[in-house]
């Protein structure tokens, strides 16, 4: 594994720590619905863009099922800080900074697992 990977998981978790778990629980519930081609049942619990509202696995915005489990997984591992939560989970903007933390990590990751491509001669 890479030198950054638990650099890089620990700067997630500890920004999931700041969390209250339910609401973070709920923030990924309501992005799974909001972009499943139904939306309407996830609106009263998240503020997102519009265009957020998608379907489309090609869409700048498109947050994947795995993604969402993975930070669910990550949520219950992780232990809170003590206190009130410090991050709002309300907000679409929020989980995108959430999953984009957990793509740079994951990337990090499996540099260690993936064989780089051979060049040719």
């Amino acid at each position: 594994m890479q030198k950054r990977a638990p650099i890089l998981r620990a700067r997630l978790c500890a920004e999931l720590s700041r969390t209250n778990p339910e609401a973070l629980l709920q923030l990924l519930w309501a992005v799974g619905v909001l972009q499943s081609g139904d939306p309407d049942p996830a609106k009263p619990f998240i503020r997102f863009p519009p265009e957020a509202a998608t379907n489309d696995i090609g869409s700048r915005l498109a947050v994947h099922a795995w993604e969402l489990e993975a930070l669910a997984n990550l949520s219950i591992l992780t232990e809170r800080q003590e206190g009130p939560p410090l991050t709002a989970c309300e907000d679409f903007q929020r989980l995108s900074l959430f999953v984009n933390a957990l793509r740079e990590f994951e990337n990090v990751e499996s540099g260690a697992y993936v064989d780089p491509p051979e060049h040719s001669p």
